[in-house]
C-alpha cells in the first residue's frame, strides 16, 4: 500500500510539472468549435450528464448546460486552476441566461413585475441551476481522482487540446472509466494528413520566429490512424467519423500550410462496461 501511494504521488508530481509547463495560448485549441449530438429537436442531451475535458474558462460548459437542461449536469475539468476560477466566476452570469431561470423573456429580460409575481418560482429555478454546472481542477489522466464520478457520465467531449495530454492513452482509459455503459466520447482532434509521417512546414517570409513556430497542438498531432487506434485501445467501439475536413485557422503565416497538411477530425465512440 505504501509503495502504491508513493507511485501515485510520483505520478501526480509528473503530471503537475508537465501541465504547469504548457502554454494554452494556442490558435488551434482556442478556435475549437464544440459540436455536440443534440439531435434534430435539440433535446437529445436533455437530462444527461456531460463532461468537457480541458474546458478552459468554461464557455463550452455553459453551452452544454443549456443542452442538458435543468435536470442534467454539465461538468468541466481543466488542469489550469486560473481557468477554473474564471469559469466559476462566470457561472452565475451564465445561469441567469438559462431559459428556466430567466423565464420566457429569455437572456435575463424578464420584466420586474413578472419577476416579483414569480419570485419564489424564480428562486427555485436558480437553486436548481446552481446544481447544473460543476468545475474541477484536475488532469485528464486522473479524472476519478479529480472528483468525476466513476460510471457517472453519459457523454464526454474532448477538444484538440488532447494532442498535448501527458499520456493520451491513460487519459482515454480514464474517460472510458467515468462513462456509463453505452456512454459516448465525442472528440475533435487535429490530425496529420499524411500516410504516417508529419512533414516539415514550409518557411515563411516573416522574420518573427514566434510566428514561424507551430502551435503545440500541431507539433504533437497524431495521424488519423494512430488517433483512432488510441481510442480503440482504451476500450471504445463503434468509432464513427462525424466530420473530416482541412484544418482552418485564422489568417496567419502558417494557416495555408496547416490546411494543406492537417485535418480537423471529429469522431464519436461508444463504450460498454
Amino acid at each position: 500500500m505504501v509503495e502504491e501511494n508513493l507511485h501515485r504521488e510520483s505520478s501526480r508530481a509528473q503530471l503537475e510539472a508537465y501541465y504547469a509547463s504548457l502554454s494554452r495560448e494556442d490558435d488551434v485549441v482556442s478556435r475549437c468549435v464544440m459540436w455536440l449530438p443534440t439531435g434534430a429537436d435539440g433535446m437529445a442531451l436533455r437530462g444527461k450528464t456531460v463532461l468537457d475535458v480541458a474546458c478552459r474558462k468554461g464557455k463550452g460548459v455553459y453551452e452544454i448546460a443549456e443542452d442538458v437542461g435543468p435536470n442534467g449536469h454539465a461538468l468541466g475539468l481543466d488542469w489550469n486552476s486560473d481557468f477554473i476560477d474564471a469559469a466559476r466566476a462566470g457561472q452565475a452570469h451564465a445561469m441567469a441566461k438559462m431559459p428556466w431561470v430567466c423565464g420566457a423573456g429569455g437572456a435575463g429580460r424578464t420584466s420586474e413585475a413578472t419577476a416579483q409575481a414569480s419570485g419564489s418560482d424564480t428562486r427555485s429555478r436558480m437553486t436548481a441551476a446552481k446544481n447544473l454546472m460543476q468545475f474541477f481542477v484536475g488532469f485528464p489522466e486522473d479524472l476519478v481522482g479529480a472528483g468525476i464520478p466513476e460510471h457517472g457520465v453519459d457523454l464526454v467531449f474532448v477538444n484538440t487540446a488532447a494532442s498535448m495530454f501527458f499520456d493520451a492513452q491513460r487519459a482515454y482509459t480514464q474517460i472510458a472509466r467515468v462513462l456509463r455503459d453505452g456512454g459516448h466520447l465525442h472528440h475533435e482532434m487535429v490530425c496529420v494528413d499524411a500516410a504516417g509521417e508529419q512533414q516539415e512546414m514550409s518557411p515563411t517570409q516573416s522574420s518573427d520566429e514566434s510566428r514561424n513556430s507551430l502551435p503545440a497542438s500541431l507539433v504533437h498531432a497524431p495521424t488519423k490512424e494512430d488517433f483512432i487506434d488510441r481510442i480503440s485501445s482504451a476500450g471504445f467501439s463503434c468509432i464513427q467519423v462525424v466530420s473530416e475536413e482541412p484544418l482552418q485557422l485564422p489568417d496567419t503565416p502558417i494557416s495555408k500550410d496547416a490546411s494543406d497538411r492537417f485535418i480537423d477530425l471529429v469522431i464519436d465512440a461508444e463504450v460498454h462496461q
